[in-house]
């Protein structure tokens, strides 16, 4: 009999390459065949493999799971992901073909993954009446309804009722937040099926959130289990998102005035200001007496929040039992930070433009829920940017100590010799390479002179009829400022921003669509961003890197760190303890830094044919005549370390006049 392994090996080195548009790739074969392994390991196995971007990783780990599957009757496999992208990559019509017309080929059933998503994903239909002011849907003439607001009903009643499938930008006021199913909500008809359908489906994909939600819970029922955490090095941070309990003041503000709370509101009243305060903006520290100035206030406030009890059945009468229970919610984490108001876990943040307090117990070891039924299922960790990018002698243990495995059943990481061709430009340099930001009031933006740069420099190398670029930038607010200087520049070949709210893939679309090509700006694709090829070509010809994407510092973060590390180091003064801190938590930004931006140099190259052009823009990227700043070359990949190492530097006088740079 064909072993699994002979079977994965045919599939990838005959079958697959038979069809149009696939080749061969070594790489991907090899991977395939490592997740396949701790698949077959006994259970409690674990495995950090990663794959090298554009070798086939998802189909590679697809079809060993499905294989692995097919085996034994009744293995289910849950497969997480941190982008939206990646999830409509896996669950694409066309790739989930090819996948069953390989096992039809072997006489084996189909696969159909199955998406759950989290039940605030979901419309309550009641809040959306609430916010369209009406008792309830069935009250409302949809066709007085402006045309987003008619779509937004019909989604609810008559489709999936689910928000992500909603056509492009949520009205405004009618977000997640405001209109999304919450606790204690009964299940949606909609919510219902797509959990049922879940329930019964062999592979299901969720995002990390939702995972560490079904860990907590011990959510994932079967008795053959495999959990498949690809984009994993995004897990702990996750993790330490959904599970750090919070309580904010605004949001507890706003919740009273909504619903005519007057047992607390006059005390609100009369300190507001206290708790919204802009020239405490950006502060964080320990929720304690001698570093809070309000602390007595605070904590007075989370004591006498129970009060709002005293309210419900006058709430439930007028706005009815979702209200209540989002207010319920809001006084269940103000009691969790009251009887915790003691400990040196907690810390106070104020908002770094508004200044609004949250006081929060941060879970810096969040990453370790992932130990939940770790040694009764098999937990595969990958993605592109999974180890620590030493590419000689790999290694995980960044990721490792984050999640607190240190022996795992298998490190392994595949990126082939050759595969794809990829160049290296840097514009020539002007003074405003020099300024790629400016500060405007209380915030910072992209500098106009540079944006100005980066419109010249791409009129100066224009796209071939029919190509497309991609342009990364920092943010939105990038975005923003590209838009508005365009004009002023002049440049008028076809660009494509992707603005804050819109869904990404419907851009792409609107890029593909158009003959001449253009140029794609986003801040969202950095990771997940795979178009197909089209008429068996690379999709980017050219990919650019506005700024590097460095997130901006997490002073609350550190601080956790700074509590976190004086538990266990005594004897370390103040100073100490913030020193070492900062230093970690840089450490750890960088190392976030360096494997988006890998991701991003991984959007040019796809397929083993394709061959482009990075284009770095951001002055602090050393250029190859450079020694500064040489840990930033290691986000490139390292079979085209050579083709980066031998650019040739320009000359170029500015415009003013200045001497030429060497």
């Amino acid at each position: 009999m064909t072993s699994l392994n002979e079977t994965l090996a045919e599939i990838l080195a005959e079958d697959l390459p038979a069809k149009k548009g696939f080749m061969y790739n070594a790489a991907q074969c090899d991977y395939a065949q490592a997740v396949l392994s701790v698949l077959q390991a006994e259970k409690g196995a674990t495995g950090f493999i990663e794959g090298d971007t554009g070798i086939g990783k998802s189909f590679g780990y697809l079809l060993a799971l499905v294989l692995w599957m097919r085996q034994k009757k009744k293995r289910t496999v849950y497969i997480s992901t941190h982008s939206r992208q990646l999830q409509s990559q896996l669950l694409d019509v066309k790739n989930i073909a090819i996948l069953n017309e390989l096992l039809e080929v072997r006489g084996m059933l189909p696969v159909l993954p199955v998406m759950r998503v989290g039940r605030s994903n979901y419309i309550s239909p009641q809040r959306l009446a609430d916010a369209l002011e009406v008792p309830s849907l069935d009250d409302l003439k949809v066709s007085t309804l402006p045309v987003e607001l008619q779509r937004l009903v019909k989604l609810a009643t008559t489709g999936s009722g689910c928000l992500l499938d909603y056509p492009g930008v949520l009205p405004e006021g009618f977000d997640q937040e405001s209109i999304g199913l919450v606790s204690h909500e009964p299940d949606t008809q909609q919510y219902g099926q797509m959990l049922d359908r879940a329930d019964n489906a062999e592979i299901v994909v969720v995002n990390h959130a939702l995972l560490v939600n079904l860990l907590r819970h011990d959510a994932m029922d079967s008795p053959d289990l495999a959990v498949l955490i690809d984009e994993a090095e995004h897990f702990p941070d996750v993790a330490q998102s959904v599970m750090s309990v919070g309580f904010s003041f605004s949001r507890f503000y706003q919740t009273l005035q909504r619903y005519q709370v007057s047992s607390l509101g006059s005390y609100w009243n009369d300190n507001y200001a206290a708790f919204c305060n802009r020239d405490k903006a950006g502060e964080v520290g320990s929720f304690l007496p001698d570093t809070l100035e309000i602390y007595d206030e605070v904590r007075a406030l989370l004591d006498s929040a129970d009060r709002i009890k005293r309210s419900k059945s006058r709430i439930i009468k007028q706005y009815g039992d979702v209200a209540w229970s989002e207010i319920e919610d809001l006084v269940a984490a103000a009691g969790h930070i009251g009887r915790n108001i003691d400990s040196d876990r907690l810390a106070f943040s104020y908002s770094p433009v508004r200044g609004m307090l949250t006081v929060r117990e941060p879970r810096i070891d969040a990453g370790r829920i992932i130990h939940k039924g770790l040694k009764d299922r098999r937990t595969i960790f990958t993605s592109a940017t999974l180890s620590d990018l030493d590419h000689i002698n790999p290694s995980f243990q960044h990721i490792q100590r984050l999640l607190g495995i240190y022996n795992p059943t298998l490190t392994s990481a595949f990126s082939p010799e050759r595969y794809g061709a990829m160049s290296f430009r840097f514009p020539e340099e002007t003074n405003a390479t020099n300024v790629p930001i400016e500060q405007e009031g209380e915030e910072f933006r992209l500098s106009g002179e540079y944006a100005s740069h980066v419109f010249r420099d791409m009129g100066q190398n224009p796209l071939p009829h029919g190509a497309r670029r991609l342009l990364l930038c920092r943010s939105y607010r990038d975005v923003e400022v590209l838009q508005n200087i365009q004009e002023r520049e002049g440049y008028c070949a076809p660009i494509f921003y992707h603005d804050s709210g819109t869904r990404l893939r419907d851009v792409v679309d609107r890029l593909v669509a158009n003959e001449e090509g253009g140029t794609l700006v986003t801040p969202a694709g950095w990771e997940g961003l795979s178009p197909n090829r089209i008429n068996n070509k690379p999709f980017w010809h050219e990919v650019g890197i506005l700024r590097l994407p460095f997130s901006p510092p997490d002073m609350l973060r550190e601080h956790a760190l700074a509590t976190h590390l004086s538990r266990s180091n005594k004897e370390l003064d103040a100073k100490t303890l913030a020193s070492m801190s900062t230093g970690v938590a840089w450490a750890e930004d960088r190392n976030r830094m360096l494997h988006r931006l890998r991701q991003g140099f991984g959007r040019l190259i796809r397929h083993q044919n394709d061959k482009g052009t990075i284009v770095i823009y951001d002055p602090r990227f050393p250029r190859p005549w450079e020694t500064g700043r040489q840990y930033l070359v290691r986000a490139i990949p390292f079979r085209f370390r050579h083709e980066y190492r031998t650019v040739k530097r320009t000359r170029h006088s500015d415009e003013n006049g200045i001497a030429a740079l060497l």
